[in-house]
């Protein structure tokens, strides 16, 4: 065993490094409500069951349509919660794509767009919304495999190495495509469907004046949406990465009543952020 902990505690070592290696540097804050809510429910003797519901946060009044209605799940084991959490992400970002693809449709030229900025203004606030709901389900998640795990009877060595599901599940899996689909995929299209697009070749359809002040408040919604979608990702990342690395030191010590401390703090701090 000890050489099983001295080889885990190298290849956890290397991970954060990888990650605090990475990423970008910003210092924008975040205005954003939420009011998401997950409900557990754990068996502790026999059977460890888990009742996932996520409710999206209301959005402002000027945000069309709603965020996928995510049903209340049972999760039974880490499997099935991992079918969970990839249906919520996968869902989630398919219904800013298609919405996304209606707007597209509707704001075709230069002159439409001119005239509906503020229904481009509000999906970029959807976008942001959107992302910030996903990403505090995915803390929301990793507290339910938290739960499923360390109240499970297994031992302390097999609940050490159980809770790698969580960060391969959330943290990289998860986490990957909230990027890819949102950060690097529709905010990326949009740059390139419109600023360097539709309102890049509309330049000689009006005044310079009203093109430029156009083409600057567009930059400026991409810009700043952006900068949050990705500001809430790498918060999540964070965060999530410290909770499974406490998790599994606690593991490591056997010491199960300081695990359940750090559960309980987990969970007080996503309610925070709901707030």
């Amino acid at each position: 065993m000890k050489a099983k902990k001295i080889l885990a505690f190298l290849c956890t070592s290397a991970v954060l490094i990888s990650f605090s290696g990475c990423g970008e540097n910003n210092d924008i804050s975040i205005a954003t409500s939420t009011n998401v809510t997950t409900t557990t429910s754990i068996n502790t003797k026999n059977e460890n069951t888990t009742t996932v519901t996520t409710t999206p946060a209301p959005t402002e009044s000027n945000v069309s349509a709603s965020e996928p209605e995510i049903p209340a799940l049972s999760a039974d084991s880490v499997d099935n919660l991992a079918d969970i959490v990839e249906k919520d992400v996968g869902d989630t970002i398919a219904v800013l794509n298609s919405e996304y693809e209606q707007l597209k449709a509707e704001l075709n030229t230069f002159d439409i767009y001119l005239a509906n900025a503020d229904k481009m203004e509000a999906f970029y606030e959807k976008i942001n919304v959107t992302n910030r709901n996903l990403c505090i389900r995915m803390y929301e998640y990793s507290l339910n495999y938290a739960e499923i795990i360390i109240n499970s009877d297994m031992t302390f060595d097999d609940k050490y190495d159980e809770l790698n599901n969580l960060l391969d599940d959330v943290y990289d899996a998860a986490g990957d495509e909230i990027l890819d689909g949102i950060y690097d995929g529709i905010l990326e299209d949009m740059l390139d469907d419109y600023y360097d697009g539709i309102i890049e070749n509309g330049q000689d359809t009006v005044e310079y004046s009203t093109w430029y002040h156009a083409r600057s408040d567009e930059y400026e919604w991409w810009y700043d949406t952006r900068s949050d979608v990705y500001e809430d990702w790498y918060d999540f990342r964070g965060d999530v990465y410290e909770f499974w690395s406490d998790l599994r030191g606690e593991m490591w010590d056997d010491d199960q009543e300081k695990a359940l401390e750090k559960i309980e703090d987990f969970r007080k701090d996503i309610e925070k952020m709901k707030d």
